[in-house]
C-alpha cells in the first residue's frame, strides 16, 4: 500500500497540500498521515513557554490534526495523523523513514514569511536531504475540483522516467485525462576553441538526428506501454536549457502536473538532481518527482509493487 505524508503547520498555505494528496490517495487506494511538529524556534506549531499554556496549546495541535482527519475519513480516505516534538524539517525526515513514507506532499512554503524566497527553509531542508518521492504544491496554486486533466510528463531515458510514465498514465486514467511524454534532447556541442567547419556542422547534425531518432524510438516504445484508453502524446524537444523547456512546454499545455523522475545524482542517495530541484523551486504547477530505489525493476514496478489489485479504486469523482 502506498502511504502519503502530509506536514502541516496549521496555516492556509500548508493546507493547500491537502487535495492534492487526496487525489493521489484516492487513485490508489492509498493511506494518508498527518504531521504536526511542535517547535518553538521555528515557524511551526510554537508551544508558550508556561508549562500548562503548553498542554493547552498541544492539545489544541492535536484537535486540529484530527479534524483534518476525520474530514478526510468522511471521504472514505485511510487516514493517521502524528505530532512530534523538535526541529521541523528533521521531524519531517523522521517520520518518512520511520512510516515508511512513499510519497511526501507538500507546499513551497507554510506559515513562514517565504513568499520572497521559492521555498521555505522547511521544506529546502526536506528537500536537500530527502530520499523519497515529493510532491510539491506551490501555495497560489489553486487545485481544479477536476483534478489532473493534463499531465507532462519529462522523460530522460533512464529506466526510472519509464517507471514514472507508468504513474502518470495511472492518475490520469483516474481523471480521464491525458498524458504528454516530453523527451528533451541537449544539443550537441564543440569543445571549447574547436574550430566550426562545414565538415564539423554536418557532424553535429549527424549526432543530433541520431539523438532525435533514439528519443523518438524510446517515446514510441512508451506510448505502446501506455492503455490506449488514455489520451497520450508525445514530443521530442532539442534544447540546451532544459528547465526552461519543461516550463515552457507545461505552460503551453496548461498542465495540471508535471511528473518526472528523480536524477540520482548524489552519493548519498539525497536531493533530487539539480533539474528537478529547480522545477520543484519554481514552477507553477505542482511538481512530482518520483524516486524509489527499486523503480528500475521495470516501467510496471509502481503497479506490481504498490496497488493492491484486489482492492477496488476508490471513485475519484
Amino acid at each position: 500500500m502506498i502511504r502519503i505524508l502530509i506536514p502541516l503547520d496549521g496555516s492556509s498555505a500548508a493546507e493547500k497540500a491537502i487535495p492534492h494528496a487526496m487525489a493521489i490517495a484516492r487513485t490508489f487506494s492509498a493511506e494518508v498521515e498527518l504531521l504536526g511538529v511542535v517547535n518553538q524556534s521555528s515557524n511551526t506549531f510554537a508551544p508558550p513557554v508556561n508549562s500548562l499554556d503548553w498542554q493547552l496549546a498541544k492539545l489544541q495541535i492535536e484537535v486540529y490534526l484530527s479534524r483534518i482527519a476525520a474530514t478526510l475519513e468522511a471521504r472514505d480516505l485511510r487516514v493517521r495523523w502524528e505530532l512530534r516534538d523538535g526541529d521541523a524539517a528533521k521531524a519531517i525526515i523522521q517520520s518518512v523513514w520511520d512510516a515508511n513514507i512513499d510519497i511526501l506532499v507538500m507546499t513551497r512554503y507554510g506559515s513562514g514569511n517565504a513568499r520572497l524566497f521559492p521555498m521555505g527553509g522547511t521544506v529546502q531542508k526536506v528537500i536537500s536531504a530527502s530520499a523519497v518521492s515529493v510532491l510539491l504544491i506551490d501555495p497560489a496554486h489553486e487545485f481544479d475540483e477536476r483534478g489532473y486533466e493534463q499531465i507532462l510528463v519529462t522523460i530522460d531515458g533512464s529506466q526510472c522516467s519509464e517507471w514514472a510514465s507508468g504513474f502518470a498514465a495511472m492518475v490520469a486514467q483516474a481523471f480521464d485525462g491525458s498524458i504528454h511524454l516530453l523527451r528533451i534532447v541537449e544539443e550537441p556541442n564543440l569543445p571549447g576553441g574547436a574550430p566550426v567547419t562545414a565538415e564539423t556542422r554536418r557532424f553535429l547534425a549527424h549526432i543530433k538526428r541520431m539523438a532525435r531518432s533514439q528519443a523518438n524510438l524510446q517515446l514510441r516504445n512508451l506510448v505502446s506501454t501506455i492503455p490506449p484508453n488514455i489520451d497520450t502524446r508525445s514530443s521530442v524537444l532539442a534544447s540546451n536549457n532544459i528547465v526552461a523547456t519543461i516550463e515552457e512546454a507545461a505552460r503551453e499545455l496548461n498542465a495540471h502536473l508535471l511528473v518526472m523522475a528523480a536524477q540520482d545524482t548524489q552519493l548519498n542517495g539525497s536531493g533530487y538532481g539539480a533539474v528537478c530541484e529547480a522545477l520543484l523551486s519554481r514552477a507553477r504547477q505542482p511538481v512530482l518527482v518520483l524516486r524509489s530505489d527499486a523503480a528500475a525493476m521495470s516501467p510496471d514496478h509502481f503497479r506490481s509493487v504498490y496497488l493492491d489489485e484486489s482492492e477496488v479504486r476508490a471513485s475519484v469523482n
